[in-house]
């Protein structure tokens, strides 16, 4: 039962996982736009910086529960794999306990990766001096490229990858 239930919370986990990293650039884009021109950044209410930090707090930490899931998940399968009986064992007709492990094991790994990016780029916000710091307009650059460029758990492999092990569990793609 447990492995039946997977494929689909792998499903809503990348659903919701590109949600929020898609909130997070935008979030990211008008956090560095406030600071474009010199003047706005004496004006700007230092609440809706603050704001905006807590958001991206707020979806790196739901990022972390998603990388977490993934990982528990695939320490489970990774039980059952090892486990005789259950090794071949058929979720449904194509996807075996070994293909649900090797997916897993791909999305734990690029999880794992862009968590770390995401999470840089938090910190990296948190602790920049928004006051007369020369150099925030190139920390904004680098840190605004560093969360849209550094897409692991996305691009064109991660997402012929998602559709195919949808397509081998008889998921329905969104």
């Amino acid at each position: 039962m447990e492995l039946r239930r997977m494929p689909k919370t792998i499903k809503a986990d990348a659903q919701t996982w590109t949600r929020l990293v898609a909130n997070g650039l935008v979030r990211m884009q008008f956090y560095a736009k406030i600071f474009e021109k010199p003047n706005t950044r004496r004006t700007t209410d230092k609440r809706v910086r603050k704001h905006i930090r807590k958001a991206l707090r707020n979806i790196l930490e739901i990022l972390g529960h998603i990388q977490q899931r993934t990982e528990y998940m695939w320490k489970r399968v990774r039980l059952f794999k090892d486990d005789e009986e259950l090794k071949h064992h058929c979720i449904n007709c194509e996807l075996t306990t070994s293909k649900l492990h090797d997916f897993l094991q791909f999305l734990k790994m690029r999880y794992d990766y862009e968590w770390e990016v995401k999470e840089m780029v938090v910190l990296e916000l948190e602790s920049l001096n928004n006051d007369g710091d020369v150099d925030i307009d190139i920390d904004n650059d680098i840190l605004l490229a560093a969360w849209r460029d550094n897409r692991h758990a996305g691009g064109y492999e991660f997402d012929a990858k998602l559709k195919k092990f949808f397509k081998t569990a008889n998921i329905a793609e969104t």
